[in-house]
């Protein structure tokens, strides 16, 4: 051996002799163990078994007044598991509960103004559910929101919309208005 390599293998040693961790060397991974017991079975999921559906595809006119607010057509039934879609345009509450509120429309005004879409429980505008947007004439406008609400039994849950000028408003085609609600409580 030459000493310049001599050197550098005693440097090496002598460093190593200052290491005060061990070295060691990995061995392969052993055989996986037996499968343990099975847990318990956890709660069950939540079973929605309250809610419905109406929607609306006609595209009547709707007349509106001024700052009076009118039904919004909701002709078609969809799904639907106790509550009542007797009622025209209304879907009735068959039990007290909490319940989510999803609602959609979109049409166009003949000229322009405010158009502002609202639930309604009874004929009274669901606080916090009104949406209002301004509606330039003869172009498309829609509105979606939803909400979570305290309903009891027998109210009478509709859309209602209404323009700050008389005006007419055209739904749009295809599916233009919908009213889900669903029980969560």
């Amino acid at each position: 051996m030459n000493n310049r390599y001599s050197k550098k293998i005693q440097r090496i040693l002598e460093e190593g002799k200052k290491c005060k961790k061990k070295m060691t060397v990995i061995g392969p991974t052993g055989p996986m163990g037996p499968t343990g017991p099975m847990g318990p079975t956890g709660p069950s999921g939540i079973t929605i078994s309250t809610f419905g559906r109406k929607y609306n595809i006609a595209t009547t006119a709707i007349v509106l007044d001024a700052n009076i607010a009118q039904n919004i057509s909701l002709e078609n039934a969809g799904v639907v598991n106790n509550i009542s879609i007797l009622d025209q345009n209304l879907l009735t509450i068959t039990e007290t509960g909490i319940y989510l509120i999803e609602y959609y429309f979109s049409g166009t005004a003949n000229q322009n103004t405010n158009l502002t879409i609202e639930v309604k429980q009874n004929e009274t505008p669901i606080e916090s559910t009104a949406i209002t947007k301004s509606a330039n004439a003869n172009n498309d406008i829609s509105f979606v929101g939803s909400t979570i609400n305290s309903l009891n039994e027998n109210d009478k849950i509709g859309l209602s919309l209404k323009s700050t000028i008389a005006t007419t408003v055209t739904p749009s085609s295809n599916t233009n208005a919908y009213l889900n609600i669903i029980r969560l409580s």
